[in-house]
């Protein structure tokens, strides 16, 4: 099963796949949920978090 319930929290076990060209829930695969999202893979430097 893709869901379960553990007192009032949701937990889902997804299956994501970026550079996707829409944002939507694709389908059950095994048991994940599969999300396809537009987002991409790697920040551009600019962007991106440093440890500090």
């Amino acid at each position: 099963m893709y869901y379960q319930w553990i007192k009032e929290e949701l937990i889902l076990d997804c299956r994501i796949q970026p550079n996707a060209n829409a944002d939507y829930f694709a389908e059950i695969v095994g048991n994940r949920l599969k999300i396809r999202i537009t987002a991409a893979r790697r920040l551009p430097p600019e962007l991106k978090l440093t440890n500090r």
